[in-house]
């Protein structure tokens, strides 16, 4: 309800400044740039925002959940567990704002690509009779590879994250499973199965928590976009 009351604000802002915008202003923006903003701004802070804000807090609760049950089970894993949580934060603070900038540098160099594949089909008669075939191909050519080179970037920023989590949750388990063995003869097996367990869902629930919170931080560029549309200076 919070989310479409923000995007009901933002959807009334911007379409009053689009309306009451002069004509100067309205001649630098692209007709689609503005139907972008009422469409894909709009259904991102309908829809991709608050799904992937529920998400991520659903992902954290488990998360937590899953720390407090291994600790439980075995509280001598306290040191273990405060180590890879410190070190799970300072792999998330690295990694979400270079993410969300290559997230929305990928969007970014999407467009260009997209708007000169339709400028060059509508005027593929006028490329033709003028001989600039080679030109628009080539430029083509370098809009498809700063996508490509970003979309690169982006997938490896993934890994690097991925084997980081896979790391932590390696670490996490041996401590676990080497008390667990170590106390055998003091503890029931049943709390030391319970503690590999939910160790064994660490690097699951932190992935799909990172993923959830920067796609939900990268949604937030939505809201910067119709800033600026409903920043637009007022003709009377």
């Amino acid at each position: 309800l919070l989310a479409l009351n923000a995007s009901n604000r933002y959807h009334s802002a911007a379409l009053c400044a689009v309306l009451h915008a002069p004509l100067s202003a309205l001649s630098v923006l692209p007709v689609r740039r503005v139907i972008s903003r009422f469409s894909k701004d709009v259904d991102a802070l309908d829809v991709g925002l608050p799904s992937m804000t529920a998400q991520a807090f659903t992902c954290l609760a488990a998360l937590v959940s899953s720390l407090a049950a291994v600790l439980f089970a075995t509280p001598l894993a306290l040191p273990v567990v405060a180590a890879v949580v410190i070190v799970f934060g300072r792999v998330v603070l690295i990694y979400r704002p270079t993410a969300a900038d290559a997230r929305r540098l990928v969007s970014v160099l999407h467009g260009p690509v997209l708007s000169h594949t339709l400028e060059s089909l509508d005027g593929r008669v006028y490329i033709r009779a003028f001989g600039q075939s080679t030109g628009f191909e080539q430029h083509a050519a370098v809009l498809v590879e700063a996508y490509a080179h970003a979309q690169v970037f982006n997938i490896a920023l993934q890994r690097w994250l991925a084997l980081r989590l896979e790391v932590l949750g390696a670490w996490m388990l041996l401590a676990v499973g080497l008390l667990a063995v170590a106390m055998r003869q003091h503890a029931a097996l049943g709390p030391a199965g319970l503690a590999l367990t939910y160790a064994l869902t660490f690097t699951g629930l932190a992935k799909y928590l990172i993923n959830y919170a920067t796609k939900a931080y990268g949604q937030l560029a939505s809201v910067e976009r119709l800033t600026v549309i409903a920043d637009l200076p007022d003709e009377f």
